[in-house]
């Protein structure tokens, strides 16, 4: 269960008082990781890009208390209900494969994608199961909605863009001022010279979390994958 968090004595109550007034109260960050290390181990162990930075980002976000807060919306004239998690789950984009026909369709012609939720745990081998298994579960399901996972307030919102590295990112948010879930992504992995460098953002809710918070996430996700030991 969920710590609930008296908002009368919270030291951030004013700061979140003000941005819960805003339409639009997120702000994103995006930064270049240096993923060198964590390549090198993941073709050593044979393991793939996406369940590796996918277990660091959440490692790493279950570390800072800050994205693990959440407000309860209960009644629409009363301040939202503040509670604190004691872990959150990544849900994530997954690959949904479509017929030869549907992928004839105008704009069908890539992949589409599902949502798919994975229990997080510390243990890599174990997570990495979990996350094959549910991206198994949406793979010929392409109905976002009901892997959407609406019912919970425990997650990360994860996607990934193999195709290209970026600089900027937007996200769709059906509500922003009643969301308050961090989002997660990352981009190409590219060689620039020895190295090899991946675009990586984070969006949080400004009330939860100030630009310090996220400095330190990506502080906590660069020491991750520089000693990528827990890939086995």
């Amino acid at each position: 269960m969920p710590t609930v968090i008296d908002r009368a004595t919270w030291p951030r109550r004013h700061h979140l008082a003000f941005f819960e007034t805003f339409e639009q109260p997120h702000f994103c960050i995006t930064s270049e990781v240096d993923v060198t290390a964590l390549v090198t181990r993941m073709r050593a162990v044979g393991q793939r890009p996406f369940p590796a930075m996918l277990y660091a980002t959440t490692r790493a976000s279950n570390a800072e208390a800050a994205l693990r807060l959440r407000l309860r919306w209960t009644d629409a004239e009363a301040p939202a209900e503040l509670v604190l998690h004691d872990v959150i789950h990544p849900s994530f984009t997954a690959k949904v494969h479509l017929t030869e026909a549907h992928a004839t369709a105008p704009g069908c012609d890539l992949p589409l994608f599902g949502y798919a939720t994975a229990r997080y745990t510390s243990d890599f081998g174990t997570f990495a199961q979990n996350v094959a298994a549910a991206a198994a579960s949406v793979q010929a399901d392409p109905d976002l909605e009901a892997h959407a996972a609406l019912d919970t307030d425990d997650l990360l919102f994860v996607s990934s863009l193999p195709w290209m590295s970026y600089t900027s990112v937007s996200h769709a948010m059906m509500v922003p001022k009643r969301d308050c879930t961090p989002r997660v992504m990352w981009g190409r992995f590219v060689e620039r010279g020895d190295r090899t460098i991946v675009s990586t953002s984070l969006q949080v809710h400004h009330g939860l979390a100030d630009g310090g918070h996220v400095a330190r996430w990506f502080r906590r996700l660069t020491q991750l994958v520089e000693q990528p030991d827990w890939l086995g």
